[in-house]
């Protein structure tokens, strides 16, 4: 008999399939509850808002909890072993992560010519520029762990596992910065809370599996050494931003 560690990801038994799907449906759930926790008291009470919405942030808006409804209904499926339907869905999914990426861009760039964030949750943390070295390479690094996770749909361990490091790596770092903002939270939960949910699946494998996957452990390293270098280099080069102002003339 083999040992447990020596099993292969991609045919793991029946038990440890069912705690792989309890993990991601719960990471689905988790990332929408964080989503709405985080943006929606600006919304409902609009007298704390630096300004109101724009037709683009509300298209910007929509189309990021889109997916992490989308992300929701495909693992429900997987879940279920409608695997017919959830390939169909990924081509849904493919036409709105490409939109997702340029609304995301043209955001971005509107609140830095603007000067101010029309939640008024970032301006409370600094200026809005140093904001845009984590929302500008976070959408490369979204479309890259989709595109790659398209490319692996064959290899179900690889697929999931890129496609929910793209949700922590790319799109929780926002609504965790906008609550800190909102509810003065100290600034520290935010990089506790991108290592956390960065490595949350590597240690997910070890306990259920008995090691960790390369894609979960190495890409949430990556992606945790990433978030660092932008908060401490990017975020503040003289360079980067000249480089931002310019895309926003």
């Amino acid at each position: 008999m083999q040992p447990a560690s020596a099993v292969p990801f991609e045919s793991v038994p029946a038990r440890r399939a069912s705690a792989d799907h309890g993990f991601y449906l719960g990471t689905a759930i988790f990332s929408l509850v964080i989503a709405v926790g985080s943006f929606a008291p600006g919304i409902i009470n609009p007298s704390s808002r630096r300004a109101p919405l724009t037709t683009l942030a509300i298209v910007h808006g929509a189309a990021f909890t889109g997916w992490l409804l989308l992300y929701l209904v495909q693992v429900l499926l997987a879940s279920s072993g409608n695997i017919r339907h959830h390939r169909r869905l990924g081509v849904v999914g493919v036409g709105l992560a490409a939109v997702m990426v340029i609304v995301g861009y043209q955001t971005t760039i509107e609140m830095v010519r603007r000067g101010f964030d029309l939640s008024d949750d970032l301006n409370k943390l600094g200026p809005v520029i140093l904001n845009a070295a984590f929302q500008l390479p976070n959408l490369v690094f979204f479309g890259g762990l989709v595109a790659a996770a398209v490319g692996y749909r064959r290899r179900p361990a690889v697929h999931k596992r890129l496609m929910w490091l793209a949700i922590p790596a790319a799109l929780l770092g926002a609504p965790i910065v906008h609550a800190i903002g909102h509810f003065g939270l100290p600034l520290v939960v935010a990089p506790l809370f991108s290592l956390a949910s960065l490595m949350a699946n590597a240690i997910f494998d070890r306990v259920a599996h008995g090691r960790m996957h390369p894609v979960s452990l190495w890409g949430g390293i990556g992606f945790v050494v990433a978030a660092n270098l932008q908060a401490t280099v990017l975020a503040p080069n003289q360079t980067w931003q000249a480089f931002v102002l310019w895309l926003a003339r």
